[in-house]
């Protein structure tokens, strides 16, 4: 660290100086100002940003920082069109807000020519149909002539629907480094059971500057299929219409995996669902295919949007700042099922620590919560056993499905809830791990980033409470609700408490049978238990006690952040980009959330360098004092 090497360098002033101002500053004030945290080459997609560190809480606590990915991620030029409609400016803002920010948006089709300001910048709008929900052929092979006469100022163009998101690092790599603008390409999700096999737009497609080279001499021809003045074409959908103009210059439908029609919840789910994969427009082979690991785009809804967003250019897992091997696109005209070669899955182990869990829930939340937990990050984490309130024989045959154990260690409801978070813990003594989580049932937890990030940055044998510690409380504790970890260090001492005072429980705050206990929260049980054996709490920044769709929208109304036990300072903060967990999961996010931890990939950009491994681990978070000053 800087202060290591200024006593090296003691008799340099200009290190002397600084060393003065470090301590003046104080080590807290230093940790939320220094931008060093990764160490990477200028020119690499990870850009450290500065956040305000949480000094009106307490100085010690270390700033959030946040990463994100910057292109370019393609030596190729591409721009971009939406096609909306009037009555659908929610969905575009969102597009325009999320992954919109990091392109060049050539221009937002609809029946409007009034420009749209989103934030700073202002969206070409351009006026393709009358009204909404008519002619719309013609309002797509517009587009095609507007593209055409800016062809000149881009490689491709990629042509989506306004409730369409795009991985836009994947689609720029992808398609930049696997194809050419100067060959023909009409790419995207392709359905080539039909006479005339043609892209759907719900995906999105993309044409390279020798397609638009090759329709342009025919768009202003009536009598052509690329023509919008073609009477033929009012009657066509809009993707009917591009794919008869394409037929028309002899360019074939090109199916690029990646490209997905469908809603992000049905490609993603475990297992596939009905939903709206059941739709009579498509074919029965394309029937909820999972979604590849370099996805390029799907369906969604706005607040969707901003979370995958969040999910694609600002958060990272460890595993990300290291050197991966390199995996190649497959595009073929063959459609169905992606090959497994780009179905890709980060599998245990994730470290070299052992880790152990357990999951807090009742009776009324086994299907509803405990199921998707077990079924999607439980399925990648050693769940030691399910702290219930009553196990019948459905509740047995769920944790035989999953391999996993379900204990009834408390009363049914809210009623003794640190009685039965304490039983948990102690439940935990039986069992031999490095680091113990306790987790509630309608917490998601990033696996992998947990396991790696946890057990480089700290040691079994040292004492260790972390999690999201809420410090403007009289005794700052962790947040039950952002899942809370113990050393094997911490776990021992109150082990070792619970078997010294069998005989007198009431004496213990780690006792679940002592009365005092069986009132509390559960996390405020486990904080005086931790308090009672001398240890402390931890906080870091990626344990996170609320929701995180609420976190990634920074001005949200009536939301899980208005909440009477989290100050206002705290409130809705855009969470940090290692998550770790996430509090109040939605069940039909689970899928999708394990999806973006076990087999989501995210291109870097064209010029990016490996940072050296274990560069990230520098910054460790200081233990938060029992007591606020």
């Amino acid at each position: 660290m800087r202060g290591g090497r200024s006593r090296r360098y003691g008799s340099i002033a200009g290190w002397v100086a600084l060393m003065s101002v470090v301590l003046v500053l104080g080590w807290g004030l230093y940790m939320a100002t220094t931008a060093d945290v990764i160490a990477v080459s200028p020119a690499t997609t990870l850009q450290v940003r500065q956040v305000e560190a949480r000094q009106e809480e307490f100085p010690s606590m270390r700033a959030v920082q946040h990463l994100e990915r910057r292109g370019p991620f393609s030596q190729r030029s591409f721009r971009y069109v939406i096609r909306s409609t009037v009555p659908r400016e929610q969905i575009l803002r969102a597009a325009l807000e999320s992954w919109a920010t990091d392109v060049q948006v050539a221009f937002v089709a609809t029946e409007s020519n009034a420009p749209l300001t989103v934030g700073p910048s202002t969206i070409r709008q351009l006026k393709t149909s009358k009204a909404p929900g008519h002619d719309f052929g013609r309002k797509a092979l517009k587009v095609l002539a507007m593209m055409a006469r800016e062809i000149d100022t881009a490689d491709f163009w990629v042509y989506v629907d306004d409730d369409t998101f795009v991985v836009t690092p994947n689609m720029e790599a992808l398609v930049g480094d696997t194809f050419s603008p100067e060959k023909p390409l009409y790419g995207g999700c392709a359905f080539t059971d039909r006479p005339v096999p043609l892209i759907s737009s719900g995906g999105g497609m993309v044409f390279s500057r020798a397609t638009l080279m090759a329709l342009r001499p025919h768009v202003e021809d009536e009598d052509h299929a690329c023509s919008w003045h073609n009477d033929a074409v009012y009657q066509m959908t809009g993707d009917q219409a591009i794919s008869e103009c394409m037929k028309a210059v002899g360019i074939a439908a090109e199916h690029i995996h990646g490209f997905n029609q469908l809603s992000l919840l049905d490609i993603t789910a475990v297992p596939r669902t009905v939903g709206s994969c059941s739709v009579d427009w498509r074919p029965k082979g394309y029937q909820c295919n999972p979604a590849v690991s370099r996805m390029i785009t799907a369906r969604m809804g706005p607040m969707e949007m901003k979370e995958m967003h969040y999910f694609v250019m600002h958060m990272f897992s460890p595993h990300d700042l290291m050197p991966r091997p390199q995996w190649a696109i497959e595009p073929s005209n063959v459609t169905g099922t992606p090959p497994a070669s780009l179905l890709l899955m980060r599998e245990p182990p994730f470290s070299s620590s052992r880790f152990a869990y357990s999951i807090l829930t009742t009776k009324d939340h086994h299907y509803a919560r405990l199921e998707p937990q077990l079924r999607t990050w439980g399925a990648s984490a050693n769940v030691a056993f399910v702290v219930t309130d009553d196990v019948d024989e459905n509740a047995a045959a769920l944790g035989r499905q999953y391999s996993t154990k379900l204990l009834s260690l408390g009363e049914s409801g809210r009623h003794d809830l640190g009685r039965k978070t304490m039983r948990g813990v102690v439940e935990m003594c039986s069992h031999v791990a490095d680091f113990y989580m306790l987790v509630d049932d309608d917490c998601f937890v990033f696996i992998p980033a947990l396991e790696a990030y946890v057990s480089s940055r700290f040691r079994p044998s040292e004492p260790l409470y972390l999690g999201a510690a809420l410090t403007h409380l009289k005794q700052p504790f962790i947040s039950g609700g952002g899942g809370v970890i113990l050393s094997s260090k911490t776990l021992a001492a109150i082990c070792a408490n619970v078997n010294s005072s069998a005989s007198k429980p009431g004496a213990s705050a780690c006792h679940p049978d002592n009365p005092s206990v069986w009132t509390k929260p559960g996390d405020t049980a486990i904080m005086d238990c931790v308090l009672e054996v001398g240890h402390s709490a931890t906080h870091d920044d990626g344990f996170h006690p609320l929701r995180l769709s609420d976190m990634v929208d920074y001005s949200p109304a009536e939301t899980s952040c208005d909440v009477w036990w989290i100050p206002k300072s705290q409130h809705c903060r855009p969470p940090t980009s290692i998550s770790l967990t996430s509090h109040y999961t939605p069940a039909d996010r689970f899928a999708w959330y394990h999806f973006v931890a076990t087999r989501l990939v995210v291109e870097r950009s064209a010029s990016f360098k490996d940072p050296p491994i274990g560069a990230w681990k520098k910054r460790k978070p200081a233990p938060i004092p029992r007591k606020l000053p």
